[in-house]
């Protein structure tokens, strides 16, 4: 609880001085009673930004305005842009208001317009995807299978074909834990990847590691305490990519 404290401390002291002394300032002509879960800036001018209730926006002048980004009948769960042009959105869709469906969304003209490019009913959501190359041909993502209560099965997507199309693992994601929640993915190069989430149960937190693109998983431990291997209260995970 202390260091929580702290931490809480030292980053309201970051913010006012920032603000105080001109190195932070207040973006307008976006909302600000949102909660903003994602923003990705692919150059200095060319960003988007999503919030808790699923609307992308998009700037083309360093933040200074944005606009609304329509993507048809879609709650966005998360976003990634590969250039101007070319990125993807995930998520659900709903089916007569009765049904979700994990799907993938691709725009190629910089989210004018978008094509759906995978959707499985086998899914109730996608909930993170990432494209980890330079040459971003190889990408995936991480969704839940529908199941009963709290037993909703982890499983990753894969393409090749630089988000064409998509390939379900038939394998659920555990490395020996059961995963409660994905909170974030990173990967440093086509194979080489890391989650991080919670467990289903315990509330414990699961770090996981794959070396051949996703087709196993390991857990992995990094701080030993009281005689065991304890994870810390991870949330996101970020590595500089490798090429």
């Amino acid at each position: 609880m202390r260091k929580a404290k702290v931490k809480a401390a030292i980053l309201t002291f970051l913010v006012v001085f920032g603000l105080a002394h001109g190195g932070w300032e207040k973006v307008e002509g976006i909302p600000t009673n949102k909660q903003y879960r994602k923003v990705q800036f692919i150059d200095p001018q060319h960003g988007w930004v999503v919030d808790g209730t699923y609307p992308l926006e998009h700037s083309n002048d360093s933040g200074k305005t944005w606009m609304r980004v329509l993507v048809p009948g879609y709650d966005i769960l998360d976003f990634v842009f590969l250039d101007r042009s070319v990125g993807f959105v995930v998520g659900n869709r709903s089916i007569n208001h009765e049904r979700y469906d994990g799907t993938v969304y691709k725009t190629i003209d910089g989210g004018a317009n978008w094509k759906l490019v995978f959707t499985d009913s086998s899914l109730a959501s996608i909930r993170k995807i990432v494209f980890p190359t330079s040459s971003p041909l190889v990408g995936y993502f991480f969704a839940e299978k529908r199941g009963t209560g709290t037993r909703t099965p982890k499983i990753m997507g894969r393409t090749t074909d630089g988000g064409e199309s998509w390939v379900l693992e038939t394998e659920e994601m555990t490395g020996g834990e059961n995963i409660n929640l994905i909170t974030d993915v990173a990967f440093c190069n086509a194979d080489t990847g890391w989650v991080v989430g919670t467990q289903r149960t315990g509330a414990n937190n699961t770090f996981l590691k794959t070396v051949d693109g996703g087709r196993s998983w390991e857990p992995k431990r990094y701080r030993y305490i009281n005689g065991g291997y304890d994870p810390d209260n991870m949330s996101s995970v970020f590595f500089l990519l490798v090429k």
